[in-house]
């Protein structure tokens, strides 16, 4: 299903659609599954053609917080595929929460339902190396926190996203 573009801010819009080798996007996030607080960010995924690199942006869009992750097609069908493997990952529930926005060919139809499928059954049971890097990541996250606040850093990117992880 292709969402209506009306919630998303049109200046955002035609920033995504000139990007070099963009065959389909998608808004995902918060904004798009409906629990956005008043400074969340605006999150997008593009697939791009083969030939280019995966990477990944957060800017200032005419003062919209805008994060964009790029990934070609071949790399995209990698990591839904350990996501299937592993019985649960990032990509699968990126697909799963996301809405098509563009995607004139038809990639994403197929792998977006497919994802939906398996994160409606839920994901496998955590094992103990998940558990240990789960430990690790939060850590981290709160390491940066207070470095942030000890250094007076004004880091909009990382408070927005720890507030929609912890709070």
């Amino acid at each position: 299903m292709v969402a209506e573009t009306n919630l998303i801010p049109a200046n955002v819009l035609r920033y995504l659609r000139k990007i070099r080798g963009k065959k389909a996007l998608l808004f995902t996030g918060s904004r798009a599954v409906g629990n956005a607080m008043f400074n969340s960010d605006w999150d997008f995924f593009i697939l791009l053609e083969d030939k280019f690199p995966e990477w990944r942006k957060t800017l200032l869009v005419d003062k919209h917080l805008v994060e964009i992750f790029c990934i070609n097609q071949k790399d995209l069908l990698e990591d839904f595929d350990d996501d299937i493997k592993d019985g649960r990952g990032i990509t699968i529930t990126m697909l799963a929460t996301s809405i098509i926005i563009d995607d004139s060919n038809g990639t994403l139809q197929s792998i977006t339902h497919q994802a939906n499928k398996l994160w409606h059954n839920g994901p496998s049971a955590l094992t103990k190396e998940d558990k240990d890097w789960i430990g690790y990541d939060v850590t981290n996250y709160i390491y940066d926190i207070e470095d942030c606040l000890h250094d007076h850093n004004k880091v909009i990117s990382l408070f927005n996203h720890a507030t929609e992880e912890f709070v």
